[in-house]
């Protein structure tokens, strides 16, 4: 059972403030690929990106968002290839919240997308694009982005950027 539906800019709030911080400290801390940071990343609260669900699983999307989230994991740079994603003449536009990754090495990005198309086409466009303009940045997104109840865990992330349209 969804424990609230939130909001980009009620998220952006979790994101900025220290409830996360000393998970996130710890989380990223621990040994990379260890059963102590798999357990420490369970920890940390999550939300579902695509929309509310009855129970997370694909069948029980309750209400749609509109958003899809892009995973991005071990990129060489997270500044360069956060600064690429804002600058981007298409995909900037559709940018609502990005934030650094609970790991520390990756970023989270949500981007409205075509609410008349299907999720698995709007991941796979975005996925095309980026692949095909910014795959030497390692902004592939990772593919279970694809999933339409794909958790999103929430991190302590002070530099999260949230569009301003989304900031009431």
């Amino acid at each position: 059972m969804p424990y609230a539906a939130i909001t980009p800019a009620q998220l952006f709030a979790v994101l900025t403030s220290p409830r996360h911080h000393a998970r996130t400290e710890a989380l990223r801390a621990a040994p990379v690929g260890s059963p102590e940071r798999a357990e420490l990343k369970k920890r940390l609260d999550y939300v579902t990106p695509a929309g509310t669900f009855t129970r997370r699983a694909n069948d029980a999307l309750a209400e749609p968002s509109g958003l899809l989230v892009l995973d991005f994991d071990h990129l060489p740079d997270v500044g360069t290839a956060r600064a690429a994603l804002l600058a981007d003449e298409l995909l900037a536009p559709e940018l609502v919240l990005l934030f650094t990754s609970p790991s520390g090495d990756g970023l989270k990005a949500f981007v409205r997308t075509d609410p008349t198309a299907a999720h698995l086409d709007n991941f796979r466009a975005c996925a095309a694009y980026l692949a095909a303009h910014y795959a030497p940045l390692g902004l592939c997104p990772d593919e279970a982005g694809k999933d339409l109840a794909r958790a999103c865990f929430v991190p302590y992330a002070p530099d999260a950027w949230l569009a301003p349209a989304y900031a009431v």
